[in-house]
Order: structure tokens, then C-alpha cells, then sequence
């Protein structure tokens, strides 16, 4: 196995590689760094993300989980290995028999169903936890709002979910500042968009801010939550000092990282005393 900065480099797909963070090489992945026999990579700066979300989650084996939007039902599984008992829904059929596939390989408590996540099929003060990553920016902002007051319905007293979305200001920061390098190099700034939302590739309709997520929060009815900063991975690869220094000045943070991250409590007093 090759060993890059940031990745490791394999000249096969291995089995399960999804849940190991590896990804399928593409003619731009790791760039120079690699050989042309190179058809996996296992991107580390990746495995680093998912941890870091499974600590703020705080799994543990009295714990029913809930991942909306489970995918092929990683998170699922790396939850379900800490021992709790994991659900999972998401709307392709083809990612729940995956999912339900590997929670039968590695024998874990729980199951994954096809559903609309904003019409979610388990009854009040459920679950102990839910997560949703990389799945609010696939729905409208309607609709993102409808999802939230399903998760708080479907949480217990003092649950708490984890959310996990692309930061559109980041996003839009890093596209002007394609554009100027493109102006710089006389090539048509315009050439830039940001990735899934074009016409052509129109996957991410609900790319949010930090404020835009906060007024959806608050209107599906939380009302103590907290946003979590990781650091940039492609600055912190150049320079690991400047990448910890924007994951923490506030100003900074907001615009440089890549991804919103937060921590919602459902409402004690108000789920007895609504």
C-alpha cells in the first residue's frame, strides 16, 4: 500500500471499503500522487470527520440510534459496533438492502427501511440519538424544517441529534476565490460553480448557512443547540497551524469551515408540558 499525505493509495477496491473511507480514484483524486494502476484511495481526513462526529454523539450500548438519510448505512454501523441498537431510513432501496446487508455481516442490533424522512415511521420519544450527515443539502429548506420537527417528535426527552451539512458560505468564499485565480491566469472565471448545483447535476438544492440553519432549528421547535468546528482539511494539509487557527477564531471558522456541524437537544420541560 502506497502512503500519501492524507490518503492511502491501493491498487484495488477492498471489500466493505465504504465503511473503511475508501473511495473510488477519479483522474483528478490525489493528483500527481498516485500511479495510473491506483483504483482505490482511502482518505483519512474523511475517517477523521466520522469520528469526530461519533464523539460528539457519545454512542453507547443502552442507546437506540436513528440515522435519517443512513445511505448505505456507515454511520449505522460504525454506531452499532459501540453497541447500540441502530435504525436507519433513507429513500433508496438499493442503499437499505446494502445497509441491512452489513448489519447482518457484523451482527448488529436494529435495521434500515425505505421511508420519507419527513414523514418518519417510529412513534414519539423513541430514540435516544439520531444523525443525519450529508443528507440536508439533498432537500429543500421546507422540507429540511419538516425533517427536524420529525426527529424532535421521534426523540426522547433531552435527545440529541447530530447534523451534518455542506456550509454554503465556505462554498461560495471558495468558488470567488477560484474565480479570481481562473481571472489571474486569463481563463473565464465563470467556468467555476459550485459542485451539485448545476443543471445538469442539481443533487444539492438546500445547501444552507450557518444563520439559515440556526432559523430552521429554532422554528422546528429546539431550542438549545451548538455548532461544532473541524478543522479545514485541505488548508490544515498545507499548513496544519493556519487550519487550526480558522477552526477557531469565530469570525474565521464560519467562513472557512468546510462543514456545519451541530448538536441539538430536544426540549425537556416542553416535551411534559407542552
Amino acid at each position: 500500500m502506497e502512503k500519501f499525505k492524507g490518503y492511502d493509495v491501493v491498487n484495488s477496491y477492498p471489500e466493505n471499503g465504504w465503511l473503511k473511507g475508501y473511495f473510488y480514484a477519479q483522474q483528478d483524486d490525489i493528483k500527481n500522487n498516485r500511479s495510473k494502476s491506483t483504483k482505490a484511495y482511502r482518505d483519512l481526513d474523511s475517517i477523521k470527520h466520522r469520528d469526530y462526529i461519533l464523539h460528539l454523539l457519545g454512542v453507547n450500548r443502552q442507546d437506540k440510534v436513528l440515522d435519517v438519510g443512513c445511505a448505505d448505512g456507515a454511520m449505522m454501523v460504525y454506531s452499532g459496533l459501540l453497541g447500540a441498537e441502530v435504525y436507519g431510513l433513507d429513500i433508496s432501496s438499493e442503499a437499505i438492502e446494502k445497509a441491512n446487508k452489513y448489519l447482518k455481516e457484523y451482527t448488529l442490533r436494529g435495521k434500515a427501511i425505505v421511508g420519507d424522512a419527513r414523514k418518519i415511521s417510529f412513534p414519539e420519544n423513541y430514540f435516544d440519538k439520531a444523525i443525519s450527515s450529508d443528507f440536508f443539502e439533498h432537500m429543500s429548506v421546507e422540507d429540511n424544517m419538516q425533517v427536524l420537527r420529525e426527529i424532535k417528535r421521534v426523540l426522547k426527552p433531552d435527545g440529541i441529534a447530530i447534523i451534518k451539512t455542506p456550509n454554503l458560505t465556505y462554498l461560495r468564499f471558495a468558488r470567488f476565490y477560484k474565480m479570481i485565480k481562473r481571472a489571474l491566469r486569463l481563463k473565464n472565471p465563470f467556468d467555476v460553480v459550485i459542485a451539485h448545483t448545476t443543471e445538469e447535476n442539481h443533487q444539492h438544492i438546500g445547501l444552507l448557512t450557518k444563520s439559515k440553519m440556526i432559523k430552521i432549528i429554532k422554528s422546528a421547535g429546539f431550542m438549545n443547540f451548538k455548532f461544532y468546528y473541524d478543522s479545514n482539511s485541505k488548508i490544515e494539509r498545507t499548513n496544519y497551524i493556519t487550519g487550526e487557527l480558522l477552526s477557531r477564531i469565530p469570525l474565521l471558522r464560519d467562513i472557512f469551515t468546510e462543514d456545519l456541524i451541530v448538536v441539538i437537544h430536544k426540549p425537556i420541560i416542553l416535551s411534559f408540558f407542552p
